[in-house]
């Protein structure tokens, strides 16, 4: 087991590594990094953070570091980065491999191993050390990866609070609510949850039970108790972790937009615990709505259907097949549950119909995830999905274990899925963040299906660099999706709206982000002679590049003046 657990974290090390020797910092890095210098200068949590909705745990994980040998650096401009950020850039993604992704797969792994043994453990952690969705996110020390660790973690400390209940485990499942409330404020939905997993477990132990239980009044009550210090236990956490700050609601990003409810304006002179300010931070985000582009369409309040799609067109063929088979599994299960209520009427306390919590746990934290994703209207990126895939991993895989336990035919399943799955990888690596299934074209495909960080996040100014290099031009424009500074990567061009057209025609190429040409953004100034035209090649899947020398990119230009 051990031995295992060492070939996981180098498989996860090697791979991310190679990500983040041949990417740039992603267009939330830069916010992260100028977050964290603040902190520093300013010896305390930059409140900039919350303001734009932004859960401080990743920050403190794996970007202090980094600043505290820096001294810290006031950075009036948050979005903006500077010439030499990208060593700090490259620290924060080590460690952020390190202590979140490796950990991610290990505790995916050790769940597995320790209900189904070792071979379901091996073929789950495969999975997630070999998934392009996991990597791209273990390799970026973003926020989104944190959450899902944090997450898990809660989701273990239910399942004992479950199987042996007691007050020290409930508050010991409010706080560890409370640090993934810390990591990313989706992890709101966890309050709930866990309160909605404690009446489940009273209604079932009523169901099942041998012996008389107390009055429903007294168990309601208890429920009550226990849920309210579950919260309790998450709030004070999570209030700690930012530092026991507390913000002005007139500080808060769309707090004075037009999609604010007008019943807040009578608050803005109030000051809220800083955890609370950024949930309605990011309450407020939903209700506005973001710029967000499908399959040729734009939208600002999204789709029913666009997590779905997203979650086809970048999920790997086996973890589709993962997908299948726990549905599958659900619906098997209400088909068994229903035909025995007709049959038998309710179940008698066997062991055979006693629930299994831990499945449970899983089951209802899909659908209530799932079901809290199909309301947002923040749709910019397949990344938001990230916390089903460790659960659709434990749920199949524990799932085909638990089917064929006594013969070995559920490892051939799933060595065969894991054989897919590393071919997934390897032949993608290193574009994770671009990474589209076969089963749609592919990541080149990736530009006419999604857009934003599914595709290009600003990760590919080092292949721009090099690929500028191999086609030997000298002067360069670029129209650049991104935060990172271009030089800092060692790419010299002019950016395109600061040039006339003039100018423009005296350089020998122009290299444009997908983004900016997908539709996403009306285009602008010379651009518009972009549209029809193919790219000459393009580094990455992010960046496209047009040889200025061509006759007809040039007359269209020059019809533009």
């Amino acid at each position: 087991m051990f031995l295992v657990a060492l070939v996981l974290a180098a498989v996860v090390g090697l791979q991310t590594h190679w990500f983040q020797r041949r990417k740039s910092a992603t267009f939330d890095e830069t916010f992260y990094l100028s977050c964290a210098l603040q902190s520093v200068h300013d010896g305390r949590l930059d409140r900039e953070l919350v303001h734009k909705g932004t859960a401080p745990l990743p920050i403190v994980i794996s970007w202090l570091a980094p600043s505290l040998g820096t001294g810290g650096q006031d950075r009036p401009n948050r979005w903006q980065s500077l010439i030499g950020d990208a060593p700090q850039v490259q620290t924060a993604r080590s460690l952020h491999s390190l202590l979140i992704g490796v950990a991610t797969v290990w505790f995916v792994f050790g769940w597995l191993v320790r209900r189904r043994g070792l071979w379901a453990g091996t073929c789950g952690g495969g999975m997630l050390a070999f998934s392009p969705t996991i990597l791209a996110h273990a390799a970026i020390a973003g926020a989104d990866l944190c959450f899902v660790l944090m997450a898990l973690v809660a989701l273990l400390t239910f399942c004992w609070m479950l199987q042996f209940p007691s007050t020290g485990r409930v508050f010991l499942a409010g706080v560890v609510c409370g640090v993934a409330l810390s990591a990313k404020y989706s992890g709101m939905f966890l309050f709930p949850l866990g309160g909605l997993l404690l009446g489940l477990s009273q209604w079932s132990a009523g169901r099942f039970a041998e012996t008389s239980l107390p009055p429903t009044g007294q168990r309601v009550g208890r429920v009550v108790a226990a849920w309210g210090l579950l919260v309790l236990a998450g709030g004070v956490t999570s209030w700690m972790l930012h530092g026991f700050d507390v913000v002005a609601l007139d500080g808060i990003d769309g707090i004075s937009g037009p999609y604010a409810p007008a019943w807040l304006s009578r608050f803005k002179s109030w000051k809220l615990p800083a955890p609370v300010a950024g949930v309605l931070c990011q309450y407020l985000h939903n209700r506005a709505g973001h710029r967000a582009f499908l399959m040729g369409q734009v939208s600002l309040t999204g789709w029913w259907y666009y997590f779905p799609c997203a979650a086809f067109f970048k999920s790997t063929p086996s973890e589709l097949v993962l997908g299948l088979l726990i549905t599958a599994s659900g619906l098997h299960a209400i088909w068994r549950r229903l035909d025995s209520w007709r049959r038998e009427g309710t179940h008698a306390p066997t062991a055979r119909n006693y629930p299994d919590k831990t499945r449970g746990v899983w089951w209802l934290t899909l659908l209530i995830y799932l079901a809290l994703v199909g309301t947002s209207r923040i749709q910019i990126g397949h990344r938001y999905l990230l916390f089903l895939y460790p659960l659709v991993v434990l749920l199949a895989v524990d799932g085909v274990a638990l089917w064929w336990q006594r013969t070995r035919r559920h490892r051939y399943l799933l060595v065969g899925l894991l054989a897919i799955q590393v071919w997934a990888a390897l032949s993608n690596g290193p574009h994770y963040l671009s990474y589209f299934s076969p089963l749609v074209g592919g990541p080149v495909a990736g530009r006419q299906l999604l857009g934003d960080s599914n595709l290009d996040w600003g990760q590919d100014l080092p292949e721009l660099r090099n690929e500028i290099a191999r086609r030997g031009y000298e002067k360069m424009a670029l129209a650049y999706f991104g935060t990172a500074d271009p030089a800092d990567y060692g790419v010299q061009a002019k950016e395109v709206t600061r040039l006339s057209v003039a100018q423009l025609l005296e350089c020998d190429g122009l290299a444009v982000s997908a983004n900016h040409l997908s539709g996403l953004y009306p285009l602008q100034g010379p651009l518009r002679a972009l549209v029809g035209l193919p790219p000459t090649a393009q580094a990455g899947y992010s960046i496209l590049l047009y040889d200025l020398r061509e006759p007809r990119l040039r007359s269209r230009l020059e019809a533009l003046r």
